[in-house]
């Protein structure tokens, strides 16, 4: 550590990036980690239940050997377990265990491959497979872009998801004990590095010029700096008037303006407890389920467990972002009551316990994970000369990179956010 720091630094969030960004920036500057929550993690949010068995609201699997991620998991002393079973595609309640993907996919990554110019996915499917013989094509590509991306086909990049889906990982894992004992880890290295970090404090207005800025959680509360970084969800910069949205003095509209070009996903995510497996009888070796019902996609946790996880995502989970909990409820039923053909009484006298947690709903995080458009290398363009050299901005919807929309994205930012500061 450097005890000659002088320059002070605000970051704002202390989710993975704010908290790498710290880790990265302690030995250069004072810094000062305004967190709006009661604790670290962001979209990170591990809940116990008994023994060792846990619940990940949000980010829950490791996509592949990630380096920033596996690294800090070896460096944490925290062991990776790879996810249990295999993958079923179930349709009119036939299981078929999914060993490839859907017919035509290699001629479909070909043609992306060779387009030069970037559009939106819609685009791409409209120019050639617009034909009723490709109509399964169409609508398997976009529920695989709301599913796994939370990305509406008319807005998202084709040519993210043909690098995203050229580079996936067959391989998927689970940190043992969940990802929070990971954002525990950078939290202590942060704090052993002299960083200040300070919980329950929402950042509500910024005032600033160059050199200088004035952070406001209310008005007998402000904290000062040379600068700021601020890794809060991209959903926040888009909407002004979301409850977690920062205001700024003087203001940065036409940056705040972009982000509306760049992609922010919903979704709504269901953890389910059974008093039996009882997707064991359908397929005892079944991890991912993926279906066409209205909660389409479901996974298992450990081959033993009760637990059974819906996701929700892109612009279906768009359309109950204001149900309540009965009626998600419902729907998740409805849903498991036609992938595995029992009736919606069954499935309800099995169920013991139910968490819903939809994420738009969320004060600090008003939404998913972001995706990426064909405007979004410009706006990203644009972030590079940050106001004044003295408002910066980071996390996973700032991210360039092969891993979007992760957790890998969001550390892999955070370092890289901090050297650019660093270096200025």
């Amino acid at each position: 550590m450097n005890a000659n720091r002088s320059s002070e630094i605000i970051i704002i969030g202390a989710g993975a990036a704010g908290l790498m960004a710290a880790k990265e920036l302690a030995p250069h500057f004072r810094v000062t980690l305004l967190e709006a929550r009661a604790e670290p993690g962001g979209r990170i949010r591990t809940t116990y239940r008994s023994g060792k068995k846990h619940i990940e609201q949000g980010a829950e699997f490791v996509h592949g050997r990630l380096p920033v991620t596996m690294d800090l998991i070896r460096q944490a002393g925290l062991t990776c377990l790879p996810a249990v079973g295999n993958f079923y595609q179930v349709k009119d309640g036939r299981w078929t265990k999914s060993e490839a993907m859907i017919e035509g996919w290699d001629e479909l990554m070909e043609k992306m491959q060779q387009e030069k110019e970037d559009m939106t996915m819609l685009a791409f499917l409209r120019k050639h497979y617009s034909d009723e013989k490709h109509f399964l094509l169409r609508k398997y590509i976009s529920r695989f872009a709301e599913g796994f991306d939370l990305a509406d086909i008319s807005r998202v990049s084709m040519k993210s998801l043909q690098e995203e889906w050229m580079n996936e990982s067959d391989e998927n894992f689970r940190i043992e004990g969940g990802y929070m004992p990971l954002i525990r880890f950078v939290e202590s290295e942060c704090a052993r590095l002299g960083c200040n970090i300070i919980y329950n404090t929402p950042a509500r207005l910024i005032e600033w010029k160059e050199g200088f800025v004035r952070v406001y959680k209310d008005r007998d509360t402000v904290y000062e700096a040379e600068k700021v970084l601020i890794t809060i969800p991209l959903g926040l910069l888009q909407s002004r008037e979301a409850a977690g949205a920062i205001r700024f003095d003087p203001a940065i509209g036409h940056y705040l303006d972009a982000t509306q070009e760049m992609g922010y996903g919903s979704v709504i995510k269901f953890v389910l407890d059974f008093s039996t497996a009882f997707w064991q009888k359908k397929q005892p070796d079944a991890g991912f389920i993926i279906s066409e019902e209205q909660v389409p996609t479901w996974w298992v946790q450990q081959k033993d467990d009760t637990l059974l996880t819906g996701w929700l995502g892109g612009p279906p989970a768009d359309e109950l972002i204001n149900a309540g909990k009965d009626q998600l409820m419902s729907v998740a039923i409805h849903s498991l009551s036609t992938i595995f053909q029992l009736s919606y009484a069954e499935i309800q006298e099995m169920l013991i316990g139910s968490n819903v947690f939809n994420w738009s709903h969320d004060e600090w995080a008003d939404g998913g994970y972001s995706y990426t458009t064909p405007a979004s290398a410009r706006v990203l363009k644009l972030f590079n000369t940050p106001p004044g050299n003295t408002i910066f901005f980071g996390g996973e919807g700032f991210y360039e990179g092969k891993s979007p929309g992760t957790v890998e994205a969001a550390l892999s930012n955070g370092i890289t956010v901090a050297r650019k500061i660093i270096g200025l």
